[in-house]
């Protein structure tokens, strides 16, 4: 049975690095302005991104590169006032070009590193190559200091809460042998945290003074603060005899136990969605551990030699702990795994899942083990004691390879932080036509599709044999019938692949409704293919605000860290005021000096547009009779310099 527990413990000490994929990081990237793989056609005061988990500012960066490596990054990383998780740098005037985007997080919550890029174009579309080029990136594994740091940190405080519980609870005077485990436990868990100190300073790339001045060094204060208090503590047992050590024996499993609240302040539990919540939870997780697996420990070296009355009752007295100890690390454990997995597809085919899976067969085997002990061995302690440790033992070889699996678990960006929201990602417009004499088939792609620059694409095949079309003249026309101040344009498209002809330009000049022909010459014969393409509006991030008895405000980000805030008073199927507000990045009045606002259909249409008033700089009121149900309005906003603000939403009309 040992020799099985021995080989088992091996293979896990290897699997739980093997098992672990390629994320070190938890603070990902969740969405970016400019989005990746974007085109703007005005080129942004500044390169924001809003990742998963808060950021400490002082250890993360961001670099803006063009094409040629030279750096428009300008006055450092900063925060983003009233957004956390978002990190922001100012940039120099970009010129048009394809711009590359590196950031780099150490996550203030659990002191992961984070790295990654994208690129996104200045009225020129990213390449599928520099797209690709500039695809996010994580370090390879966990770092097996770090694994092995916290497997040490997570045994020796096991072992103290274990032997300061048993020895006070368990023995009516605690056995010499639980002060040495103490003072064993203490010895580990001191060497653990040295190493995760020096693996955090070195990931964070700073000196000793600075990363003491971060959220990331005050927790690495805070676990030292813990380790310093079980010093005092376990040198008081070591110094006290009698019937003042046994109190000091509790005292020091209740110091291991804040060690183990200071590893939790810095796990996967506090991120996320009730910090508070997880973090309670996870405590009595690992305490339930410290009880069951290092009480056993305790147990064992504190009943070595005959067996004897008193320590039969001491191991009854386990027996009943463990049992509660062993309820509480499985319910809380599943508790847990559903959080940070979420998704039962994620079980297998995710590293953290499969680790998960390793560890509760683990514990599958110590409760079977454990339940043998339970019924076959406790019982019979006072005769004997020689079937317990025998199966002790194992169980003990085993809680070392969970805490393992547990060490490497901590390292390991979960599913439900490693699933990246980096914005919804912006497909092309496709349209398909042909010619009234049905001579030629037309496949016209505006991509992103949006107000501004466009790359347009021409696909030109025969109507019956789908052949491509070569050698051939091809241009654009566009028109906005509803707006005749808006001047007619044209756009000649260059040759790509057979039968594709490609060119970029800035012709969708406004949002609305345009008309696009496609003229197709060749030598003999030329066509015509009309379309009509409304342009989109990008992708933005909408906050709602709710207040008791006030409008509800939604907030869309615009780029550049503007951003737009919308309400309908009073919000109810009649006469209402729909306001709009522009805000600028400083959080003061945009000055826009028009606006447009109009009801659109749901893919952005507009109507007739609304009746609206400028009540002061950026601030606008439209007049609005609505009936009950979802209002779809669109807002677009022009700023001095002829930039387009789009924001398109749907409002609940009571």
């Amino acid at each position: 049975m040992r020799r099985f527990a021995a080989v088992l413990a091996l293979l896990l000490a290897g699997g739980a690095l093997w098992l672990a994929p390629p994320a070190a990081a938890h603070a990902l990237a969740q969405s970016s302005d400019p989005a990746p793989g974007s085109t703007v056609a005005h080129a942004p005061p500044a390169v924001t991104i809003v990742f998963g988990e808060r950021p400490e500012v002082k250890l993360s960066s961001i670099t803006v590169l063009s094409a040629s490596g030279a750096r428009f990054d300008q006055g450092g990383t900063q925060g983003v006032a009233g957004n956390p998780l978002a990190l922001q740098t100012a940039v120099k005037t970009l010129p048009k070009g394809v711009y590359t985007v590196s950031w780099r997080t150490v996550s203030s919550v659990d002191s992961h590193v984070a790295t990654g890029a994208f690129a996104f174009g200045v009225q020129v579309a990213p390449t599928a190559a520099a797209t690709a080029k500039a695809k996010v990136s994580t370090s390879a594994r966990p770092k097996a200091s770090a694994v092995l740091g916290r497997w040490a940190l997570y045994i020796g405080l096991v072992v103290v809460v274990g032997a300061g519980l048993i020895g006070a609870l368990a023995f009516r005077r605690p056995p010499p042998a639980v002060v040495w485990l103490l003072a064993a436990g203490w010895l580990v868990a001191a060497a653990g945290t040295i190493v995760i100190t020096l693996v955090e300073h070195a990931d964070a790339g700073v000196s000793w003074s600075a990363l003491y001045k971060t959220a990331v060094g005050h927790k690495l204060a805070l676990r030292q603060g813990a380790l310093a208090l079980l010093t005092v503590c376990v040198a008081g047992t070591a110094v006290l005899r009698g019937r003042a050590r046994r109190p000091l024996v509790l005292v020091s499993g209740i110091a291991g136990g804040l060690g183990l609240l200071a590893d939790v302040v810095s796990s996967h539990a506090a991120a996320g969605a009730r910090p508070t919540f997880n973090q309670t939870i996870q405590l009595l997780h690992v305490l339930a551990v410290g009880a069951w697996i290092g009480g056993l420990v305790a147990l064992l070296f504190a009943t070595r030699g005959p067996a004897t009355d008193e320590k039969a009752a001491a191991v009854r007295r386990f027996s009943t702990i463990a049992g509660g100890g062993l309820a509480i690390v499985f319910a809380t454990g599943v508790y847990r795994a559903y959080v940070e997995i979420e998704r039962w597809d994620k079980v297998f085919t995710s590293g953290f899942g499969q680790l998960v899976v390793a560890k509760v067969a683990v514990n599958a085997l110590l409760a079977g083990l454990g339940a043998r002990n339970r019924w076959r061995h406790v019982p019979g302690a006072e005769t004997s004691l020689r079937g317990l440790r025998r199966v002790g033992g194992v169980e003990v070889v085993l809680g070392a390879s969970a805490l393992l699996l547990a060490a490497a678990l901590v390292n390991v960006a979960p599913p439900v932080s490693a699933r990246t929201r980096s914005g919804p990602t912006v497909r092309p417009l496709v349209l398909r036509g042909a010619d009234y004499g049905t001579t030629t088939r037309i496949r016209l792609e505006v991509s992103p599709g949006q107000a501004g620059f466009n790359r347009f694409t021409v696909q030109a095949t025969d109507y019956d044999s789908a052949a491509p079309i070569r050698n051939a003249k091809v241009q654009l026309g566009f028109d906005m019938p509803q707006r005749p101040d808006v001047g007619s344009s044209t756009l000649d498209l260059k040759p790509g692949a057979a039968g594709t002809y490609e060119g970029d330009g800035a012709n969708l000049s406004i949002f609305g409704t345009w008309h696009v022909r496609v003229l197709v010459q060749q030598s003999a014969t030329s066509v015509e293919v009309p379309f009509t393409v409304t342009t989109r509006v990008p992708p933005q991030q909408i906050d709602v605000s709710r207040a008791p008895g006030a409008p509800t405000v939604y907030t869309a980000h615009l780029s550049g860290g503007r951003s737009v805030q919308i309400y309908l008073d009073p919000g109810k199927a009649g006469f209402n005021e729909l306001h709009v507000t522009y805000i600028s990045p400083t959080q003061t009045a945009l000055d826009v000096p028009t606006v447009v606002v109009a009801p659109a259909s749901a893919g952005g249409t507009p109507g007739t547009p609304y009746t609206v008033r400028r009540l002061d700089i950026g601030h606008f009121v439209a007049d609005v009779t609505a009936k009950r149900g979802p209002l779809r309005v669109l807002a677009v906003g022009t700023t001095g310099d002829g930039e387009q603000l789009a924001t398109l939403l749907t409002l609940p009309v009571a």
